[in-house]
């Protein structure tokens, strides 16, 4: 039997050329879905590369910062400054109170200032944000001085900004000095 098969001769209608014409077609079927399989995998990784590159530009990163600005007014005659900052600082929470002594050049004054975080009584309460300014004492003490300026708020994921507000008259003028902290998104670059 194999050697009827083997002594025929090899032509366009032989059953051999018949079955290496298929066993052909299916490497070139084979090598096409491989070479397919190679470039999806190719394409894939090209396409979530460029995708994680182009999301990592849209990108908002989260900060907290507290400022003191001032403006005065004088009466008369009636003349007023434009806001202006006195000192920030990074709003960064450890397991105490953040306070501060900030000197303000121009009017001579001495602004005490703090910001802290006070636990909900259970798990689930919420958590606070306290600010305060004052223009006496040490800046240890701003939350329990009884001339304080004092604000509250709930702070979670949800909370952007507080503020707080105290004027005081020197030399004819009334400084207003404002204690704010914020949660901004800054987009990443």
């Amino acid at each position: 039997m194999f050697r009827a098969a083997a002594e025929q001769p090899v032509g366009a209608d032989s059953p051999v050329s018949g079955l290496y014409s298929k066993l052909r077609g299916r490497a070139a079927q084979a090598q096409d879905s491989l070479a397919t399989m190679i470039f999806m995998k190719f394409f894939k990784r090209c396409f979530f590369l460029s995708v994680f590159l182009c999301l990592g530009g849209s990108v908002h990163a989260q900060s907290e910062v507290c400022r003191l600005a001032t403006f005065w007014v004088e009466k008369n005659p009636f003349i007023s400054s434009s806001r202006e900052l006195v000192g920030e600082f990074p709003l960064a929470f450890e397991d105490r109170a953040i306070t501060k002594s900030i000197h303000h050049e121009e009017s001579g004054i001495d602004v005490s200032v703090g910001v802290e975080l006070v636990q909900g009584l259970g798990r689930r309460e919420a958590k606070m944000i306290r600010l305060a300014l004052a223009f006496t004492g040490k800046p240890e003490d701003v939350f329990d001085e009884t001339e304080a300026a004092e604000a509250k708020a709930i702070y979670d994921k949800n909370w952007h900004f507080l503020s707080v507000t105290k004027s005081i008259e020197r030399e004819k003028r009334i400084y207003t000095f404002s204690f704010s902290c914020e949660r901004s998104k800054a987009k990443k670059r």
